[in-house]
């Protein structure tokens, strides 16, 4: 094993000149989708596919919806560069009270009732219903002219269907957004790079044992010492450890450990080799 071999390799740099990147205004959108509907089952993913194979949604968008900020964003700004999209039924079950989230609640009261000074979705009950990233021009052209179909909390295909064929066959004339889209940000093509930048506070070697099912990450000076070791069930428990245990101190290692640590799970838990900075292997996983 080479341990250190690569691992700053792992980092991906940022070039220094900005590059465009992505539609900023809703003319900019390469991709045009022609249907005047699309559908989201929340947290439903069986309900997802189902509809997804059913033939009245052939062709149609239909995704799930887990948050309440950036999920909801995200279909605003697809709705912003697809001005036949029209109408949008939002069904399957709301992720509950538990985890706080309740997008679907919140993508039903923002389209209702907008947002207040602070751009937080006036009458949402989710943990953090707040838009940032698309212009305020955007929100309400998106309310004005996109529907919401209310079946949050129905499961039932048929009804789902037949909501979603109604709203197929009458749709209203597109109405085309020509205001900014979202903040303009500078972007970074993101390049690889063979330098090789030692942690001062060591390397590190991964093992595992299939018996057991456990990782083991040694750690070692740069001199060659031995100097503790860590055990732990999965990857994540083992880097938040080596970060608390103060094992690395480059962002390009964390980043390289992250990566080994995810493949020497995986090759734990599937019974398969796994051999530290061996990338052909990971590309094979």
């Amino acid at each position: 094993m080479v341990p250190k071999a690569r691992e700053a390799a792992e980092a991906a740099k940022a070039s220094e000149a900005p590059k465009q990147s992505g539609p900023t205004t809703a003319t900019d959108a390469p991709y045009v989708y022609e249907h005047p509907v699309a559908v989201t089952t929340l947290a439903s993913e069986a309900l997802r596919q189902q509809l997804a194979d059913h033939p009245v949604c052939q062709g149609l968008i239909v995704l799930g919806l887990n948050t309440e900020n950036i999920g909801i964003e995200q279909i605003i700004e697809f709705c912003l560069t697809q001005p036949a999209l029209k109408t949008i039924v939002v069904c399957g079950l709301d992720p509950t009270e538990s985890c706080g989230h309740l997008p679907g609640q919140s993508f039903l009261a923002l389209h209702q009732n907008g947002l207040d000074d602070h751009r937080r979705m006036i009458g949402a009950k989710g943990k953090r219903p707040v838009i940032k990233n698309i212009s305020l021009a955007g929100v309400e052209h998106f309310r004005r002219t996109v529907a919401l179909v209310d079946l949050i909390n129905c499961c039932d295909v048929e009804t789902i269907t037949a909501a979603v064929a109604q709203a197929k066959a009458n749709p209203p004339a597109p109405v085309p957004f020509t205001g900014p889209l979202k903040p303009d940000v500078p972007t970074y093509m993101a390049i690889g790079s063979d330098a090789i930048v030692q942690d001062p506070v060591g390397y590190l070697l991964i093992d595992m044992d299939y018996t057991t099912q456990s990782l083991t990450v040694t750690h070692f000076s740069n001199q060659g010492e031995r100097l503790a070791e860590i055990h732990g069930p999965n990857h994540r428990a083992l880097y938040q450890s080596l970060i608390e245990h103060g094992l690395v101190s480059r962002l390009d290692h964390a980043a390289y450990l992250g990566r080994e640590l995810y493949r020497a799970e995986q090759a734990m838990v599937n019974h398969a080799p796994y051999v530290q900075d061996q990338w052909d292997q990971w590309d094979r996983a």
